[in-house]
């Protein structure tokens, strides 16, 4: 049964993914930029796993206190440091990574998206070959087992979405001056930690549930449940948004100037006619011009760390000035 669920989520995944990809516009990524992220989440499971060993090694008597502890809270907690925190954090320094080797290949929010889709898609087909028990026989506890971990197949893929969707609305508020960077960037942090934490205290990690009481098993299928409406959710508003997310790039819009979508062209009004009407005789460009520093600086650099974001327009002439952009 592990060997076909190992199968059915590569082949699950692997279709969001590829329907992702297809949907971005005006201009797809390329092979390199697609699985570049895909292989670091593969490498972030030993990541988070080694972080996880070592964590419970330096918590010594805490961590079998927590394991031990029969209520949600101790249960919340220990998934948290055991999973949560550990194997979300991993995953974060591989998508930071990811953004550090393509550079300036991330051209806006939804490409982003992409980057935690896919780590969050390797972080998943490792997991499942790494934890899978590929034995001939199966038991009725292994069925019980294969539809729950189909339930959760997209769990990590948009666990990881969300996380760069906050990373990247915070680079754009950068941009922008709209919204606030340090609050997208905590959000970030805190939302896949919260809801994984919150999943493996009502499974994995629920006391109740390994010893077999039903209270226990009721709040696992309470789980699973919300965590199946919980993806649908994710997957569908990405859907709906890959448009408006492909339009928010990190540099000037080539339809306009500061990343808006206004036309760099205006109508040249003629002389009135019979009717005092002035005729519209066409179009006159206005020319766009961006002047200042560099678009990359360290998202650690000490000051300014956010971007200065000026237009100053006239009758002729857009300008911009930019100085500097941080990217994350």
């Amino acid at each position: 049964m592990d060997i076909i669920a190992a199968g059915l989520t590569i082949v699950i995944l692997g279709f969001l993914y590829w329907r992702m990809i297809k949907r971005e516009t005006p201009e797809r990524i390329g092979a390199f930029q697609a699985l570049v992220p895909l292989g670091l989440g593969v490498v972030s499971l030993f990541i988070g796993g080694g972080g996880t060993v070592l964590l419970a090694k330096a918590l010594g008597g805490i961590a079998n206190m927590l394991a031990g502890n029969t209520g949600f809270g101790g249960s919340l907690l220990h998934a948290f440091l055991m999973a949560g925190f550990t194997e979300e954090t991993a995953k974060l320094l591989m998508i930071l990574l990811t953004l550090a080797i393509l550079k300036s290949r991330v051209k806006n929010v939804y490409e982003y998206v992409l980057i935690g889709a896919a780590v969050g898609f390797g972080f998943a087909i490792a997991e499942e070959f790494y934890y899978g028990n590929f034995s001939a026989e199966a038991s009725a506890a292994d069925y019980v087992s294969f539809v729950t971990r189909m339930i959760s197949v997209p769990a990590h893929m948009t666990f990881n979405m969300v996380m760069a969707e906050l990373l990247g609305m915070a680079r754009f508020s950068r941009l922008t001056g709209k919204g606030s960077p340090a609050l997208n960037c905590i959000l970030a942090v805190l939302i896949p930690m919260g809801v994984h934490s919150l999943v493996d205290a009502c499974t994995v990690f629920n006391s109740k549930l390994m010893a077999g009481e039903m209270s226990g098993v009721l709040t696992a299928l309470a789980c699973f449940a919300g965590l199946l409406i919980y993806e649908l959710v994710v997957l569908i508003r990405f859907r709906k948004k890959t448009e408006k997310f492909c339009g928010m790039h990190f540099g000037v819009n080539p339809r306009g100037c500061q990343g808006e979508d206004r036309p760099l062209h205006r109508e040249r009004e003629g002389p009135a006619g019979k009717d005092g009407r002035k005729r519209r005789t066409g179009q006159q460009k206005l020319p766009c011009f961006i002047i200042g520093g560099g678009r990359h600086s360290s998202m650690f650099s000490p000051s300014p760390i956010m971007a200065i974001f000026t237009a100053v327009a006239s009758s002729r002439w857009n300008i911009i000035i930019l100085n500097p952009v941080s990217s994350l």
